[in-house]
């Protein structure tokens, strides 16, 4: 989240519970300004909160849309709101770094979080200077991915996932491969598919789900664990937009760092963080030898930079989020790089050809 010139208005629900919780930490009315933040892909509206108060700043979110995502599980209705909710307390009380959640409406529909200043990894390592200190930051960031995919998975209620408790066949089709045929592929690309190639496409799709599967689903995922999303204060990497995770393999958060087409990580140094995770994640997390290792990352990398794509595609089209589009052509590149890999470019003919024809100008 970054500060942005909107003067949006704080809606009264809101506003009513930033007076009600700093009033009680004051124990009398206390005035204080805000500013209206950057919430980049979010349907959640950031505003940092300035108080005379010791705390100094805080986050207030206006996550109404999050009420519009849900499902039911046995007639109860959960929401995202309600994921990110158990999701914070669930990582709180196993030690994790994560805003403390200061105040809530009953229906977590608005709530106030501890601010943790403004720099994310993606702020450090964007600019291209890949130095001893960031190349520290993102070895923590391996550890403490390590660490939750050892502890956060144990004790952990899928029933509190909004968007399903499980990486499955469905979502691997519905919400990665596909999203990225008709959300980038078709509309971005100018691709028209005829109905032989659409059968030869969904036939691989379903070969790509069943080699991903046979990983282990049992750890935490994270599903967004990228630089945007890891923030650091005091010289420590903490967590935000968490409210996604589920039980899943290890393999496609890894992906996700290593391969952030936000900031073009050069290959030499995604080596040694690989080299780094499995030597340190082999033994805890159960890993299978390098080899076949090595085979489930590259399948990950390729499943993950397709999910990416399709979201490039939606934000930047759908959304007219238009700032998306600068990422696209490092993704692009690194999508034809991951499906011409010996490990799986036999395995994917059609899809690897489509991706071969696609191109993007900005």
């Amino acid at each position: 989240m970054s500060a942005s010139t909107s003067q949006t208005e704080i809606p009264p629900p809101l506003r009513i519970l930033i007076e009600a919780y700093l009033n009680s930490q004051a124990q009398h009315s206390v005035s204080f300004s805000s500013c209206c933040l950057d919430g980049d892909g979010s349907d959640r509206i950031y505003y940092r909160i300035q108080t005379c108060l010791h705390e100094g700043q805080l986050i207030a979110v206006d996550a109404l849309q999050g009420w519009k995502k849900f499902r039911q599980i046995n007639g109860v209705r959960i929401t995202e709101n309600h994921s990110f909710m158990y999701l914070a307390q669930h990582l709180a009380k196993l030690g994790f770094p994560v805003p403390h959640v200061l105040s809530s409406s009953l229906n977590s529909c608005y709530y106030i979080l501890q601010d943790l200043g403004t720099t994310t990894l993606y702020n450090l390592s964007s600019n291209g200077n890949w130095n001893a200190d960031i190349h520290l930051y993102y070895r923590q960031a391996l550890s403490l991915l390590i660490e939750m995919q050892q502890k956060a998975g144990i004790a952990f209620n899928p029933s509190w996932c909004y968007a399903g408790g499980h990486y499955d066949r469905k979502l691997i089709i519905s919400q990665e491969l596909e999203y990225f045929l008709k959300s980038f592929a078709i509309p971005f690309g100018n691709i028209s598919l005829s109905d032989a190639e659409q059968k030869c496409l969904a036939l691989e799709f379903n070969q790509l789900a069943d080699q991903a599967l046979e990983a282990p689903c049992r750890y935490f995922l994270y599903r967004d664990y990228q630089s945007k999303n890891l923030m650091i204060k005091d010289g420590r990497v903490w967590l935000l937009d968490f409210q996604g995770a589920r039980l899943g393999p290890p393999y496609y958060d890894l992906a996700s760092l290593i391969n952030d087409p936000y900031v073009g990580m050069p290959f030499r140094l995604r080596n040694e963080l690989l080299d780094y995770y499995y030597e340190h994640a082999a033994g805890p997390l159960f890993l299978p030898p390098r080899q076949r290792f090595n085979h489930f990352f590259a399948l990950f990398s390729l499943i993950r930079c397709m999910q990416v794509l399709g979201a490039f595609g939606f934000l930047s089209g759908q959304k007219k989020r238009l700032h998306f589009r600068a990422y696209i052509p490092r993704a692009l590149t690194d999508l034809k790089q991951f499906a011409a890999d010996r490990h799986i470019a036999t395995a994917i003919p059609a899809l690897g050809q489509l991706i071969s024809k696609l191109s993007f100008k900005l």
